[in-house]
């Protein structure tokens, strides 16, 4: 057996599967990683399109054979066919990853996809829950004299408290409550962990919620038959009441640009911010919310000036 045949031994197979085969390699690579499900699918998602795009070009050559100009082509391609600059941002970073990985497993001698300009993603102003939205919200919880109504003040004032993602709410639990102390660990993105600290109105809110129901062990929010509250389920509970609110197309994480706007109107250091939220040094999120903040405070500014006399 030569030297060659011992390289790879996907080299031996045809050039679909040894792609399937790849990517199955590459998931289990980026969960080893410790990232989050939900960010393993996004990439793997992007090479799926990719895989596609070279599908129908007719590009059945190895991956080691594929070019900066081959990615660059399937980016415009996404462009053309409408993806919004979020996507796009979204498809270069798994090239970039995925081509990291085959450099890595040998599997490439090149990591073309380091050659791909970043594109450009136009920064968007958040808009965060106003006052009066979020009495709205506690006010249509309260109409419900259930244990729903309970749960869901319960669950509305632990998302603008902590600025919580939705999986981290749900991954909350009783005996990761430590009451004396206001605090609770999270495993967040990129299973970085962190602190999270309640005020004391979200945990007299909580046990209520608690003592009502009966919970003294396992998850802190439950279903309507008392099993773990799901990702959907969430979803569903606070759209339906951000309707009663008068709040149309409310999602759980609108509630964390909220806390992360007035954490930073409040004149937290950003670096406070960053830890608190969750984010790393090289997320954008923050550029995002400040971007929010100064927008708001430059149209305040500008109602005090009279030019129409």
């Amino acid at each position: 057996m030569t030297t060659n045949s011992l390289a790879s031994p996907l080299r031996s197979i045809t050039p679909i599967h040894a792609r399937a085969r790849l990517l199955q390699s590459f998931e289990t690579a980026l969960e080893a990683a410790g990232l989050s499900p939900a960010t393993i699918r996004l990439y793997a998602h992007g090479v799926r399109r990719l895989y596609a795009f070279l599908e129908r070009m007719g590009l059945d050559a190895p991956l080691s054979g594929i070019s900066a100009e081959h990615l660059r082509e399937w980016l415009n391609a996404e462009r053309r066919a409408g993806a919004s600059p979020a996507t796009i941002e979204a498809l270069h970073k798994s090239a970039r990853r995925f081509w990291r990985f085959l450099v890595e497993e040998g599997e490439a001698t090149e990591d073309v996809a380091a050659r791909l300009p970043a594109p450009k993603v136009p920064v968007k102003v958040v808009q965060a829950l106003t006052r009066e939205q979020i009495s709205a919200l506690f006010r249509a919880c309260q109409r419900d004299k259930t244990l729903l109504g309970l749960r869901d003040q319960a669950i509305i004032a632990c998302l603008l408290d902590t600025g919580l993602r939705a999986a981290e709410l749900l991954s909350l639990t009783v005996e990761g409550l430590d009451r004396r102390e206001r605090r609770s660990l999270v495993l967040g993105k990129g299973a970085r962990e962190r602190l999270v600290s309640f005020e004391a109105k979200t945990l007299r809110l909580i046990d209520r919620y608690h003592r009502r129901a009966g919970i003294d062990a396992g998850p802190l929010f439950r279903g309507r038959s008392g099993e773990p509250l799901s990702q959907a389920a969430l979803y569903l509970t606070i759209r339906r009441r951000g309707r009663q609110a008068g709040i149309e197309g409310l999602h759980p994480h609108l509630f964390r640009h909220t806390t992360a706007s007035a954490l930073l109107e409040a004149g937290l250091q950003e670096g406070d911010v960053r830890v608190i939220m969750g984010w790393s040094r090289r997320s954008h999120m923050l550029e995002r919310y400040t971007a929010a903040g100064a927008a708001e405070r430059a149209l305040e500014a500008r109602g005090r000036v009279r030019l129409v006399r």
